[in-house]
């Protein structure tokens, strides 16, 4: 009976470690994607950073709503903007 109590253990053992390491495997993945963006994306970053201070009581509630909200106004604007760039100017003589 102590044999079949130490086999359970072991496989309790190995659940846990096993769920521990895909847990911070899984957050590490994320934790990178997040630096990325954040650095590479400044609406991203103030609105994280708004995110982080809300939940730790710092900025209130409004502020990060209007921090997510500029966010989300940020990438739609770049992902609705025309491959080329900034408008050209019109010229009159351009036939295109």
């Amino acid at each position: 009976m102590l044999c079949c109590l130490a086999g359970l253990a072991r496989k309790v053992d190995e659940v846990i470690t096993r769920t521990v390491r895909r847990v911070a495997c899984a957050a590490r993945r994320l934790w990178r994607g997040h630096v990325d963006r954040a650095a590479t994306n400044a609406a991203y970053a103030a609105a994280a950073a708004a995110v982080i201070g809300g939940l730790l009581g710092f900025v209130p509630a409004r502020d990060v709503i209007a921090a997510i909200l500029t966010a989300v106004f940020g990438i739609y604007i770049n992902g609705a903007r025309p491959a080329g760039g900034l408008a050209r100017a019109v010229d009159p003589w351009d036939l295109d």
